[in-house]
């Protein structure tokens, strides 16, 4: 199947967030800059909400873009997971490997760093898939906390992120949120709805 005119509009889409998200990143203001490490962040998070929010619009995907669903979103997954990684182990290199280590000894505190339990949901919900054939029909439930993860990282990044100071940033990850959550509901609401439309027996 070739790239349909939808097709075309999507791409644009996704070259046209990732370039305003560059172009934002390099005009915030602040007074320390730890190289690419704020950037592996926000382009990490942005693959996987992409990932994420496509997942519901399955058969869009492969119609628009004429290339199977899997490969877009894997394709999109897999730099997520790298980028959000190289993140924390940048900061750990710069500052210690405390950077890893979740911090509970506060309400606010937790939320300032909910980047931290997001990199271990993150990658339980990626092993799930890898282990879905030994935990069966458990692995889709796991799975599903990639969605917790996603609200942590963007929680952490708008509390604690120097390039959220900029309320566009803000308001883009605010948006691609919504529109995950959006996806969330739609993918489950046209699951059950093909479930009740199939005859029985």
């Amino acid at each position: 199947m070739k790239v349909t005119r939808n097709g075309y509009l999507v791409i644009a889409g996704w070259v046209a967030l990732y370039a305003t998200i560059t172009v934002l990143y390099f005009q915030t203001q602040i007074q320390t800059d730890n190289g690419l490490v704020r950037l592996f962040a926000l382009f990490g998070i942005t693959s996987l909400l992409n990932a994420s929010i496509m997942s519901a619009f399955t058969r869009q995907i492969y119609q628009s873009l004429g290339v199977a669903f899997l490969k877009i979103h894997h394709l999109f997954a897999i730099a997520g997971l790298v980028l959000v990684t190289l993140h924390p182990v940048s900061l750990a290199i710069l500052y210690g490997w405390q950077v890893f280590i979740p911090d509970f000894s506060s309400w606010y505190r937790f939320w300032l760093l909910a980047g931290r339990p997001a990199f271990y949901i993150v990658y339980v919900g990626v092993l799930s898939v890898l282990l879905k054939r030994l935990l069966k029909k458990h692995w889709r439930i796991l799975h599903a906390l990639l969605y917790v993860a996603l609200g942590f990282g963007v929680v952490h990044g708008i509390l604690l992120g120097q390039s959220h100071a900029n309320p566009v940033i803000d308001g883009i990850y605010v948006g691609l949120l919504a529109l995950m959550v959006f996806g969330f509901v739609y993918k489950r609401y046209t699951a059950r709805a093909r479930k009740r439309s199939t005859p029985q027996g």
